[in-house]
């Protein structure tokens, strides 16, 4: 029974399983420390801030649905997952819905480097499997999530002459809440 973990790793190299794992944390510290700490602050009421909560709130599901992915895959191939602790944010107070944007696009570059590395080594290591896993559950979706980011960040910087208040209370409306008929 010992042997059955050892016929399972076949092609699963050590270094990819601990990359996997950094990868793992570092979308869990984007899920539960970074853009939930955005959706709040977002939703308090001296911000107000409703669609960019709503934004930064599914983008926490979104990065916590993919970590459980790369978790599975993970335990499938043969590999333990590592959970380590997970600092806590840097700041709280994202001082308006321009800059939590501006520091999500960031981390989203952030996560994406770290993807492209994840599938370098993979390449490196002759794992057609984890390569093929991160092209179709993580590389192709993240151009479209920086893509339309750019675009967000774009759009308020347009709006820069209204004052940082007003322009993110147009932005959430307008951008954000778009097809929000109860508004």
């Amino acid at each position: 029974m010992a042997a059955a973990p050892l016929q399972l790793r076949q092609n699963y190299h050590l270094d990819c399983e601990a990359a996997v794992n950094v990868q793992i944390q570092l979308q869990l510290y984007a899920s539960y420390i970074i853009y939930l700490s955005m959706a709040v602050f977002c939703n308090r009421f001296d911000v107000a801030l409703k669609n960019f909560s709503s934004f930064f709130l599914r983008r926490s599901h979104q990065w916590r649905d993919l970590a459980e992915k790369l978790m599975w895959m993970q335990t499938d191939r043969g590999g333990c997952v590592i959970f380590c602790d997970i600092t806590r944010p840097e700041k709280n107070d994202w001082h308006g819905g321009l800059q939590a944007m501006e520091s999500a696009f960031h981390l989203e570059k952030t996560i994406n480097q770290s993807l492209l590395e994840l599938h370098w080594l993979a390449t490196y290591k002759s794992d057609p499997n984890l390569c093929d896993f991160l092209q179709c559950h993580y590389l192709r979706a993240q151009v479209q999530v920086l893509k339309e980011m750019a675009e967000h960040l774009a759009s308020h910087g347009k709006m820069g002459t209204m004052g940082r208040d007003v322009a993110d209370y147009v932005f959430d409306k307008v951008t954000l809440g778009k097809g929000d008929k109860n508004d």
